[in-house]
This record gives C-alpha cells, structure tokens and sequence, in this order.
C-alpha cells in the first residue's frame, strides 16, 4: 500500500507535468493571437476605414467573399474575437497557476513519503532568476493594464459616439473584457503574495 500511494502520487505528478506544458503551449499561442488582435484592433481604432478595406479585400482574395459588410459589423466582430481570446488567453493563464500549485503539493507529500522530486517546486524557485521574475510581471500585470488602456480607448470612443446596437454589444464586450483581465489581474498577483 505504501508504494502504490508513492506510485499514485508520481503518476499525479508527472501527468499533472504533462498538463503543464498543454496549459503553457495554449496560453503562448492565445499570447500570440491576443497581440495579433490587439493590433488590428487598435488600428482598426485608429483607422477604420484601412482595416475595412485590408479585410474586405482579404476576405474576396481568399474566400471569394465580394459582399461590402457594415464597418460597425466588422468593429463588433472584431471585439468578439477580442473578447473570444481574451477569455481563453486568461483561462489557460489560470488553469496553468493551479496546476503550478498543484504540483508543488505533490512535490511535498512525495518528500513527506520519502521521495525527493523537486524539478517544478523548490528547486524551479530556488535562485529564480530576475529576468524570470521581470518577464512574469509582464505576463501578469504589464500586458493586462495595456489591455486596459486599449479597452478603455475603444469604450471611450463607442460611448462619444451615436448609439446603435452595435455599438451597445460592443459596450457590453469590452465591458465584459475588462472585468476578466481586472479579476485575471487581481488572482494572479494574489498568487504570488
């Protein structure tokens, strides 16, 4: 019995590894696109008309597509992606934490069971090195509140102009957007207390 507890918690442990690195792999991708579409976004902020006309044209290049949508259209499709990415971007930011802490408590109750394996815990931690540190402020703080202030422009800018349902749904989603990356901002520091 003893060795299947010991056996049962490395099993947790090195899937738990494997989890890890899915979690890591998505979220730099969800990075990735959360760049990307922040940066049509922000011109598209800047000018609306160019971002139409680079769409629209790739949309008739590649797909045949010669239908002329609404700019609004396209600025709430826009955010929707924005706000698509925005949630999975945080959503494997957090699912990677917990798995974090997680396997710190295997770690301890496979010492505690007299099997030393420390690789992810106070071995990783040991001597962390301060660019390491540098870089996840980024990731947790610095690139949530450049969100923020993309956010805040694009609600600055629908909330000055006429009021259509467009404009409303867009509202609504950079309002929701906000409010993930406020909490995202919020757990992830207090995680790290």
């Amino acid at each position: 019995m003893y060795n299947n507890k010991i056996e049962l918690y490395y099993d947790h442990y090195k899937d738990t590894f494997e989890r890890i690195l899915g979690y890591k792999t998505s979220r730099d991708k969800f990075f990735i696109f959360l760049i990307t579409i922040t940066y049509i976004n922000f011109f598209n902020l800047q000018n609306p008309d160019a971002i139409s006309k680079i769409i629209f044209s790739l949309l008739s290049e590649k797909f045949g597509i010669q239908y002329q949508f609404n700019g609004d259209f396209l600025n709430s499709t826009l955010i929707f992606v924005f706000l698509s990415i925005v949630v999975k971007y945080f959503q494997s930011n957090i699912n990677l934490e917990r798995q974090y802490a997680y396997i710190h408590s295997l770690e301890k109750k496979l010492q505690n069971k007299g099997l030393k394996i420390t690789r992810e815990g106070v071995s990783y931690l040991d001597k962390y090195p301060k660019i390491l540190s540098i870089i996840h402020r980024i990731y947790t703080l610095v690139f949530p509140i450049l969100l923020l202030i993309l956010i805040g422009s694009e609600m600055y800018k629908h909330f000055n102009t006429d009021c259509t349902i467009y404009k409303i749904l867009n509202y609504i989603m950079l309002s929701i957007s906000f409010l993930i990356i406020i909490s995202n901002i919020y757990i992830m520091n207090k995680s790290d207390d």
